[in-house]
């Protein structure tokens, strides 16, 4: 029984990435992202931020693996880029700070922002399926925002060689 519901997740999951259309959202006007911030007692306001920097943002869980393989890359591609011109923010989705501290942070250096999408609501309005169950999180999501407020950038799922493609699209706006 057990095999047959991992086999019918990953049919499900599967569907999803290939029906997710990333070529509707490019050009679209970014949805405003206001989340709280995990380290803070503030919001994050994505407005303060058009005419200023690229947001990058990672939709993320502890529980994705690829999420987890995906984010000494981003981390390195940061490194390479001026903090004055990107901002990447690590939006978790679905959990709660605990599991984000004992799960990510036990791994991870916390030198980002961290947000927390608690309902999946921002990750709805950024994912390009129309799913609205806790089943069809597809994850990590990786959008780039322009200064315009733009979506120049969307990509689901993470592959060894994705970090390659997001470094180069990243170099090409400089």
């Amino acid at each position: 029984m057990k095999k047959v519901f991992q086999q019918l997740i990953t049919i499900i999951l599967l569907f999803n990435v290939l029906s997710a259309n990333p070529d509707k959202m490019i050009g679209l006007e970014a949805p405003r992202v206001m989340l709280f911030k995990y380290d803070e007692d503030t919001y994050f306001k994505s407005k303060n931020y058009i005419d200023k920097q690229y947001l990058i943002y990672s939709f993320w869980a502890t529980w994705c693996s690829p999420c987890m393989k995906e984010m000494p890359h981003l981390f390195k591609i940061m490194e390479d880029l001026d903090s004055n011109k990107y901002k990447l923010l690590l939006i978790n989705v679905q959990e709660e700070r605990k599991d984000i501290k004992e799960k990510f942070l036990s791994k991870f250096e916390n030198k980002h922002t961290i947000l927390l999408d608690i309902y999946g609501m921002t990750y709805e309005k950024y994912s390009s399926t129309e799913e609205k169950s806790d089943l069809t999180l597809t994850l990590p999501l990786t959008v780039v925002v322009d200064k315009k407020g733009k979506i120049i950038y969307h990509h689901t799922g993470y592959t060894s060689g994705d970090e390659k493609k997001l470094k180069a699209f990243l170099d090409d706006l400089k």
